[in-house]
């Protein structure tokens, strides 16, 4: 039986990931395609970008939203466990959405609001110095990179004790995903060549 719940737990977190808030304001309100726009990514920092800050903070707050919404009916159907299947799966659901050809985001802002929902204050205080980093650096990859570094760190050697081992698991294969998605980026931070979220892209 908790077989079936964690497999009903997956696919629903996974079909409510898939719901791409960027494309779908970007479809109503801007009547363009995200995806054909910038970086490609269907994600906030690409909405701020290409059409501004208000449809990049409701796509940030959206995809924040979904994921706590999947954390929280996760842990009320199947514990510890079902909380981090459905943490993994409505990200996968953002970055290789169903609905939209398997082409979504790179997952942060969902990624977020699923922990903000598993660890409310730990992440809040990991997620202050990410934003911290952000201000000052300009660069958005720089925060989410750091920012899901320190927290596995603090879940698996600071303060183990704060959280069970299947959520430790979500974090980190989350945290994979994370630097996968942002391999680009990653080239580009080592070559000085990242871009800035406002501002002109730097030529390779």
């Amino acid at each position: 039986m908790q077989i079936l719940i964690d497999v009903i737990v997956a696919f629903g977190a996974y079909l409510l990931g898939s719901v791409s808030p960027a494309l779908i304001i970007s479809r109503s309100v801007e009547k363009k395609d995200i995806r054909e726009c910038g970086s490609g990514n269907a994600g906030a920092t690409n909405m701020v970008r290409n059409f501004g800050w208000v449809p990049g903070l409701a796509t940030f707050v959206l995809d924040m939203l979904k994921g706590a919404i999947a954390a929280l009916l996760g842990k009320w159907a199947g514990g510890d466990l079902g909380q981090a299947i459905a943490a993994v799966a409505v990200v996968l659901g953002h970055s290789f959405p169903v609905y939209y050809g398997f082409r979504g985001g790179k997952g942060v802002s969902t990624s977020m609001g699923a922990f903000l929902a598993i660890l409310p204050l730990p992440s809040l205080v990991v997620y202050a110095i990410a934003i911290l980093l952000v201000v000052f650096t300009g660069i958005v990859s720089v925060g989410s990179l750091f920012g899901f570094t320190l927290e596995c760190l603090v879940l698996w050697f600071i303060y183990p004790e704060i959280t069970s081992l299947p959520i430790k698991i979500a974090l980190t294969i989350l945290t994979v995903l994370t630097f996968v998605g942002h391999r680009d980026n990653i080239k580009r931070l080592v070559h000085g060549t990242e871009n800035k979220i406002i501002g002109k892209k730097k030529e390779k």
